[in-house]
């Protein structure tokens, strides 16, 4: 049987690397770096973690919080992790990538959060801002939250999320563009582009990473995390042009989702993540799983893998290069290593994807913030400006029931419910 091919015309390129994964001199500096590097410091390339609670400390120890602390930091300073997640201010950020700059190569760290509709200054949701079909908006939108992102402690976002949502059921649509293949193929390439810029190590530029690889807004029943059948017609025309855009746009991760796709969870699924993503696709950059996600493979979730070496390999061998939290790799994959179910190349291949990202964000000549610096760089009002341009642009009016608009002068409106001045769940 030939191989099924898009249908769908799109109105950006489908094909072309981001120059900035792919620079020779990045290459040389990966392969100059990655011979130096011991399993232990390459492993921990693939690991991230989200805060001291993850520091490795086993729970029988009587620690106390500040030892624990005092712990993490060692541990960042032996190279033991990649990665971190969560913004927590540009004191954090620092302080944790000193602890980097300590460890015996100095390989700083990619510290990532959600930043899905802004940051600082917030824009409307994505499903909201796809109503506007301006793909100059998105990329002005986007354009201001590396900045911000940078302020909040943070150089990596897990955005943009590019689920199609078809079925009103499933509790994640506002964090997507819709249920239109040609309109999240716009977005996806519109909102990466401008979190990324063309150089991402100038203008304090963040790394994107689109989410949830794939299929995701197609869970069974409309429940989260829930299995997904579907031909391959139907993931190549509706579920795959999303992240064909962000692709063509230079997109530096991609997180895969939380569900079975075709009975095989998509953190441990071949075919989608190496044979699609990388071989039909032409992604570049790495992939990081979701929240625990490989973990979660285990019994009580997907019952795929006995324990966590036979896990973290099945995750690795298809083309998961690191694991949020979880701590899988962590604890399993030198057992998986050094009984044969994972190869070095295997693990090489995964550390070189993460060091081109970081060597492309300029993390080497410029780990730490400057706050004083980054703040010249940021115009709230500029931006805020940029926000109200997107609201009035993304308004919907579904009935003007008996004539309520335009409003008469002095009525009073009503925001009601719990978000209505909750500024932190906006965000």
């Amino acid at each position: 049987m030939s191989k099924i091919l898009f249908t769908l015309a799109v109105a950006v390129a489908t094909t072309g690397a981001f120059a900035g994964l792919t620079n020779p001199g990045i290459e040389k500096r990966v392969e100059d770096l990655l011979a130096k590097m011991t399993l232990d410091e390459k492993l921990g390339q693939l690991i991230q973690v989200g805060g001291s609670d993850e520091a490795g400390v086993p729970a029988s120890q009587d620690l106390s919080k500040a030892e624990i602390g005092k712990r993490f930091y060692e541990m960042i300073e032996k190279g033991a992790y990649g990665s971190l997640i969560g913004c927590r201010g540009v004191k954090y950020f620092n302080e944790a990538q000193e602890a980097a700059l300590k460890s015996r190569l100095g390989i700083p760290l990619l510290i990532g959060h959600d930043m899905i509709h802004g940051c600082i200054t917030d824009y409307p949701i994505p499903l909201g801002l796809s109503a506007a079909w301006d793909t100059n908006l998105w990329f002005r939108c986007a354009s201001t939250v590396g900045p911000e992102t940078w302020l909040k402690g943070a150089n990596w976002t897990f955005a943009p999320m590019l689920d199609i949502s078809r079925d009103a059921r499933w509790g994640r649509i506002a964090e997507s563009p819709g249920q239109d293949p040609y309109l999240a193929n716009l977005y996806g390439y519109w909102w990466t582009k401008g979190l990324q810029g063309e150089d991402m190590s100038k203008d304090y530029r963040i790394a994107a990473c689109a989410k949830h690889y794939v299929a995701y807004g197609a869970a069974e029943g409309g429940r989260d995390y829930n299995r997904v059948e579907m031909s391959d017609s139907t993931l190549r025309n509706v579920y795959l042009p999303s992240f064909r855009g962000a692709i063509a746009a230079g997109l530096a991760t991609v997180m895969p989702a939380f569900h079975t796709f075709n009975d095989v969870p998509c953190s441990a699924n071949r075919y989608l993540l190496t044979d699609i993503l990388r071989g039909e696709l032409g992604f570049e950059g790495f992939t990081i799983s979701d929240y625990d996600a490989v973990w979660e493979m285990r019994e009580g979730r997907h019952g795929y893998g006995a324990d966590d070496a036979e896990i973290a390999s099945l995750a690795l061998n298809a083309g998961m290069d690191m694991e949020m939290l979880g701590g899988t790799y962590r604890r399993g994959l030198k057992a998986a290593i050094a009984d044969g179910r994972v190869k070095m190349e295997t693990v090489d291949e995964a550390v070189r994807r993460i060091l081109r990202v970081k060597f492309a964000l300029g993390l080497f000549e410029h780990p730490t913030i400057d706050e004083e610096d980054l703040r010249k760089h940021i115009d709230f009002a500029a931006n805020r400006a940029v926000a109200r341009e997107a609201a009035q642009k993304t308004t919907v009016l579904l009935k003007n029931a008996k004539g309520t608009l335009p409003l008469a002068k002095g009525v009073k409106v009503a925001l009601l419910g719990g978000f209505a001045n909750n500024t932190n769940e906006m965000h």
